[in-house]
Formats: C-alpha cells, structure tokens, sequence
C-alpha cells in the first residue's frame, strides 16, 4: 500500500499531520477498532437485556449496523497488520 499523508486543520490552522507509517496512525486506528467495538457490544447487550417488539423491528437495521462495524474492524485490524479472527 502505497503510504498516505493525513493533514488535519481547524479553522484554516493545520492542527496535525502524519503519515500512514507513522505510530499515531497505527494508535488512531486502533482507537477507531475500541470505538467500533464498543458499539458492537452495546448493540448487543440492548438485544440480550430486551426482548421489546419495538427492538425486534429494528433488527435487521442494527443488524447491518453490527456487520458494517465487524467489516470495519476487520479491515482496520489487517491494514496495521493484526490478527483478524473467525
């Protein structure tokens, strides 16, 4: 993969810049992998603890919420070179 250089700005100030080698892309992605997860687990425990009609409803949305996430994960984990699993 060719190496991408990320430039961050607030109001028109440059506020950060670093490229994909770098340690705080590696430590950015993997606070986006925490995040993503987090979200997978509250999702879940909302369906484990409920058993509302209204819940049930919006599975199938949520459930392509949970799958965009795990997508998300994967592709995170195996761009900075983590195991990737099931």
């Amino acid at each position: 993969m060719d190496k991408l250089l990320f430039t961050y700005q607030n109001e028109g100030k440059k506020v950060a810049e670093f490229d994909s080698d770098s340690e705080q892309y590696k430590n950015l992605i993997n606070i986006a992998i925490k995040e993503l997860q987090k979200s997978i687990h509250l999702k879940g425990h909302i369906y484990d603890s409920t058993l509302s009609p209204s819940n049930k409803e919006n599975f199938q949305d949520d459930m392509k919420i949970l799958m965009a996430c795990d997508i998300a994960i994967r592709t995170l984990k195996t761009i900075t070179g983590q195991k990737v699993e099931g």
